[in-house]
């Protein structure tokens, strides 16, 4: 019954963050498209422009996709782009920094305004009724899942696995991003392993290489959702590239100085979760801002443009040979 319970708040994320895309289309349309394409003059005002991005957007697949829409329909290249996607990506990090504020609890009344506003006839009204709408069925899946997590700490068996498989960080940090990738939202994910620790069954060791993973996750969303173009996969793999070389860094070297680190933020485990979270991914972007143009032309050398040849259908000419009359 535990299971099933996880497997529902799994689906409820997946509905919220349908609601949440679809409601945040509604509201601004084009409109983030054209800030992104006026608004990136340069690496540090696109990073900025990212960040509130991604406040507005708080989903990573909804960045996904937004980052995608711009390579496809601006002139804009993926080496600007990554400099917007590092600061959205600090941007998302807003949707976890609530659920640190316990703000969960007030998932009833999210889902009580979000469905009354769509009764109402305007559009701008039944956006936000679904921006709410996706925020409520998301908290109330963490609490769900925080309440499942406080159930299994009676099994012991999973508990010895638990303990065993936070010997293995990389194993972890895979497992987060693949979890990312299938519930479309490193929050989702990073939500997951922060209900799981409140119940006793995660240590603040197992959650920092998770919280990397949920990051590094986003990095697989982007490869999927852009891999029909070049421009596209530029970007992803730019993505994956920073960020893998962050957690190499954290995982190889300094993992006990980043598990030393959140336990010294202050908070309860799920504020010093997301506060690790957030700087995690700050310090990611701010590092790799000013090696952008390096790592984009390592990306344009790896993955290069083919012109594509017309395909013509070979001309038969016919002669006639006729006598002139």
């Amino acid at each position: 019954m535990v299971f099933i319970h996880i497997a529902s708040a799994i689906i409820l994320v997946s509905i919220g963050m349908g609601d949440l895309r679809t409601g945040l289309n509604r509201l601004f349309g084009t409109t983030l498209v054209e800030c992104l394409q006026k608004m990136t003059r340069n690496r540090y005002q696109a990073f900025f422009v990212g960040v509130v991005a991604g406040l507005i957007t708080p989903s990573s697949n909804a960045i996904a996709m937004l980052s995608m829409q711009v390579l496809n329909q601006t002139a804009l290249t993926a080496g600007r782009m990554l400099a917007v996607v590092l600061g959205a990506n600090v941007g998302i990090t807003i949707t976890v920094q609530l659920l640190a504020f316990r703000i969960q609890d007030l998932a009833g009344l999210f889902i009580l305004i979000g469905g009354g506003s769509l009764f109402l006839n305007r559009a701008i009204f039944r956006g936000i009724g679904q921006v709410f709408l996706g925020l409520g069925f998301i908290f109330l899946a963490m609490n769900m899942i925080s309440g499942a997590g406080k159930l299994l700490m009676a099994n012991n068996d999973l508990k010895l696995l638990l303990s065993i498989i936070g010997h293995y960080p990389w194993i972890v940090c895979i497992g987060a991003s693949f979890l990312t990738l299938a519930l479309q939202s490193s929050t989702a994910s990073i939500g997951l392993g922060v209900g799981l620790a409140q119940s006793g069954l995660l240590t603040t060791g197992i959650l920092v290489p998770w919280t990397i993973g949920a990051s590094l996750g986003i990095g697989l969303t982007m490869l999927i959702a852009g891999w029909a173009s070049v421009e596209g996969r530029r970007l992803a793999l730019g993505i994956l590239s920073i960020k893998s070389f962050g957690a190499l860094i954290v995982l190889a070297v300094g993992l006990p100085l980043a598990s030393s680190l959140l336990q010294l933020l202050p908070g309860e485990i799920d504020r010093q979760t997301a506060d690790f979270n957030t700087l995690f991914n700050l310090a990611i972007g701010l590092g790799a801002l000013p090696l952008l143009s390096l790592v984009y032309r390592g990306l344009s050398y790896v993955i290069q443009s083919h012109a594509i040849e017309e395909q013509t259908e070979p001309s038969i000419s016919v002669r006639t040979h006729g006598r002139d009359r």
